[in-house]
């Protein structure tokens, strides 16, 4: 059985840290559909890139470096349909 990631399956909390005025940072905690458990070995990508990382233990996650601007992150786990969610970075 094949499940989908969406905003009501994967809740995605998402905390934006600017480090300069070119970038920023981005960490979160991904979860699955009850919330109750983070998910362990999500791959999360800034499209275009070669940026990337990995959810942990307890689906916690950090991204740095991302530059100003329109970025789209992608949420691909086994077993779920990947996800993009575009977000803006400001300067």
């Amino acid at each position: 059985m094949k499940f989908k990631i969406s905003a009501f399956v994967l809740f995605i909390f998402l905390n934006i840290v600017h480090l300069s005025a070119q970038y920023g940072s981005i960490r979160g905690i991904v979860n699955g559909k009850d919330e109750s458990e983070g998910l362990v070995g999500v791959n999360i990508l800034l499209k275009g890139s070669v940026h990337g990382t990995v959810s942990g233990i307890h689906g916690d996650y950090i991204l740095r470096e991302i530059p100003a601007g329109t970025q789209t992150l992608i949420f691909s786990y086994l077993g779920y349909e990947t996800l993009e969610v575009s977000l803006e970075f400001a300067e």
